[in-house]
């Protein structure tokens, strides 16, 4: 198990949390409103973020092989990419 000396002092290896969002607006009257489309995609590059990380112990897995030891670092991940279109109209 890891070892901290300060709080957030130190960073499991390979967590490095990045994304690219994209968004794109068209602006436009109807109708005398006012209207826009927009187009959007979340994490453009679909990079997987750790949402959360757990920490298993090899030795006390029922599944392992009998030679594995020490600890495994489990990441969660919360979405791919997410691509979305709205429509706002203004009244």
């Amino acid at each position: 198990m890891p070892e901290y000396s300060t709080r957030g002092g130190e960073r499991i290896p390979g967590t490095a949390y990045h994304r690219l969002d994209f968004s794109l607006n068209y602006y436009f009257r109807t109708f005398k409103l006012e209207s826009n489309l927009n187009l959007s995609v979340y994490n453009v590059y679909n990079r997987h973020n750790a949402f959360a990380i757990y920490f298993r112990d090899k030795n006390l897995d029922p599944e392992s092989t009998g030679g594995e030891t020490g600890i495994e670092v489990i990441k969660l991940y919360l979405f791919p990419i997410v691509p979305a279109i709205t429509y706002n109209i203004k009244f």
